[in-house]
């Protein structure tokens, strides 16, 4: 049995500011990619992701971002197959500046990808 992945709707924290225009695109490729891994386009879906999280580290590197592109990157390597290896690299490669991303991701992939 394949198991489920529910995708989160990508989200940034509203602030007083304007965010830059780049971010819509961002927030629209993550819209479009999880469309696709909706009809069952997976391999889509896994570029889509990817376009999104890096078009969002080129547009806001900063502790912002860091949350969301975390997620992205952890959906990239579970979209794909669920892959352990996969599963296992992007966990370690996480930042560790951000240790609550870090738990949430590693609580998605404990529960997607099993026997991690």
């Amino acid at each position: 049995m394949t198991p489920r992945l529910v995708l989160l709707p990508l989200t940034l924290p509203r602030t007083s500011r304007p965010l830059p225009s780049c971010v819509d695109d961002a927030v629209r490729r993550f819209d479009e990619a999880s469309a696709a891994y909706g009809r069952g386009a997976h391999l889509a879906a896994v570029d889509g992701f990817v376009d999104a999280a890096d078009a969002l580290r080129s547009c806001v590197p900063d502790e912002v971002a860091l949350r969301t592109v975390c997620w992205a990157d952890a959906v990239f390597a579970l979209v794909d197959g669920g892959q352990d290896e996969r599963a296992a690299a992007v966990v370690a490669g996480l930042p560790t500046t951000d240790p609550g991303c870090a738990a949430a991701v590693r609580d998605l992939v404990a529960g997607v990808v099993p026997g991690t």
